[in-house]
């Protein structure tokens, strides 16, 4: 399981890095929590995997 975590947090963090510097919409989440195309694409690749790695976890 932790290799899992890993490989899942390292492909998340490729992600982020790749979009580093090069940011095209900032939204709000809430008054003062800002979110990015990055932490968006990152989520979703995190939840994917997890998903279709343990697919009985909601």
């Amino acid at each position: 399981m932790l290799n899992f975590a890993m490989d899942t947090v390292r492909d998340a963090g490729r992600i982020l890095l790749e979009k580093f510097g090069r940011i095209e919409k900032i939204t709000k989440k809430g008054d003062i929590n800002l979110v990015t195309e990055a932490d968006l694409a990152s989520e979703k690749a995190i939840v994917e995997r997890i998903r279709s790695h343990y697919p009985r976890h909601s």
